[in-house]
């Protein structure tokens, strides 16, 4: 059976840091692949088990960390940014002999780009790949190619391009290339993450959904999933189980879009499952939950299952705004879920609220109110700032006011669209 080598590239960037990243889209290709009789090889450039006990990348209690980086040039249109670009990941002498080693020699090359932002490192990535398998087909996906689908086509040198959920069109794909007959299902089932791909692992992200309820004016969610599913809880306690007591590792991130939603059938009984069954690791919500949804119920299930990084999805203070681009929360909920927090005895300072910062029209007033209020509730402040992406209902009011970013997602990098809008202030003070 054919050999099929999947790549998570390096990233280019001003800053970038291990949150319990992996490459789940890839891991979940590879196990439908092997459910097709698919021999699979992973390199994830991102990899940082080969240096997790390094001095100067030493991972913090909870296995997140920093990447190994090296200075690099920033492209021509990066040049007016006054900070050092870097290439995150894996040496480059590592990523070749990792090339070299590939045995058998892979017949399709696989690389994802998760940021459309990052789509510069991708395509370095593969220059490389290039100089030791001059003539495998390269197919390349991800989030980056589905918004800027055009632009990739242009500027990404690949063979073929998937765009949106990849499973079916690359069993389509590799149907046509290699004259197979491969059976499709119209609605593929429930696929677990290969993490038996790598060798050593310390942190692990599960989804327990796939998509988004809302349809926020800012989020490209329902543009790359239009349904929202929600994911068999047998089968991710299954994944869960497998990570702690068999992979030993001590955090997991949930990284689901809609974590709370319908959670008397989905999460309650999930984290009940954990709970009974002694699963013994740290939980972490890097990707912010729906602060409507924080019963009391949930907020002591949170704290016996020892959730130890809690984000709010609380973006603004401003009702109004929230009514007009989704609708998520009001204050009495917000005041509500501190509540519970407290009544369930989680520590506060495991707790975080998001502040959505750079919207168009947005000013630094809003942001100080906002920043104000999280302060004044007792918890602290994390600033995630905005970034333009296509298709959005934002995205024509970014492009009117900045319209360079138009033709250019390495434009819309945050720090480079804070910087474009003037956007300065001291993201520590709280």
């Amino acid at each position: 059976m054919k050999h099929i080598l999947l790549i998570n590239p390096y990233i280019y960037d001003f800053a970038a840091y291990d949150f319990w990243l992996k490459p789940l889209g890839l891991l979940i290709i590879a196990r439908l692949l092997k459910n097709y009789g698919f021999t699979i090889s992973l390199i994830d450039c991102l990899d940082r088990s080969e240096y997790h006990y390094e001095k100067e990348y030493r991972t913090l209690y909870n296995n997140s960390g920093k990447f190994k980086k090296i200075e690099v040039s920033k492209p021509e249109c990066l040049k007016f940014i006054n900070r050092k670009f870097y290439r995150y990941g894996i040496t480059l002498e590592e990523f070749e002999k990792k090339l070299q080693n590939t045995y058998p020699k892979p017949s399709v090359i696989c690389v994802t780009c998760m940021m459309s932002y990052w789509y510069y490192g991708a395509n370095e990535t593969i220059k490389i790949i290039r100089k030791f398998y001059p003539d495998t087909p390269i197919i390349f996906g991800g989030i980056y190619h589905t918004l800027w689908t055009d632009h990739s086509k242009k500027n990404i040198d690949a063979d073929y391009f998937i765009e949106g959920a990849a499973e079916n069109k690359l069993l389509l794909l590799l149907n046509e290339l290699f004259d197979l007959n491969l059976k499709i299902d119209a609605q593929p089932e429930f696929l677990a993450p290969d993490y038996s791909l790598y060798q050593k692992i310390y942190s692990a992200p599960v989804l327990t959904t796939r998509g988004c309820i809302f349809n926020c004016d800012y989020c490209a969610s329902k543009i790359l999933f239009q349904k929202f599913i929600q994911y068999p809880i047998d089968r991710v306690f299954e994944i869960i189980n497998y990570l702690v007591n068999v992979r030993k590792i001590e955090d997991i991130a949930f990284y689901d879009d809609a974590l709370l939603y319908n959670a008397q059938n989905h999460f309650a009984p999930l984290m009940k499952k954990i709970i009974d069954s002694n699963i013994k690791c740290r939980f972490h919500l890097p990707n912010a939950v729906h602060i409507k949804y924080i019963t009391f119920e949930i907020a002591e299930l949170m704290k016996l299952a020892n959730f130890d990084t809690i984000r709010l999805g609380l973006e603004a203070i401003d009702e109004d705004w929230h009514n007009q681009t989704s609708g998520k929360f009001t204050l009495k909920d917000y005041d509500r879920c501190l509540d519970n927090f407290n009544r369930a005895g989680i520590d506060l300072k495991k707790v975080k609220a998001y502040i959505l910062t750079g919207l168009p029209e947005q000013s630094l007033e809003d942001i100080k109110k906002t920043a104000e209020i999280i302060k004044s509730s007792g918890i602290d402040i994390e600033y995630a700032f905005y970034s333009p992406i296509p298709h959005t209902q934002y995205w024509q009011k970014s492009i009117m006011k900045n319209p360079e970013i138009l033709n250019e997602p390495l434009l819309t990098n945050c720090s480079v669209y804070s910087v474009l809008n003037n956007l300065f202030f001291d993201r520590r003070r709280k």
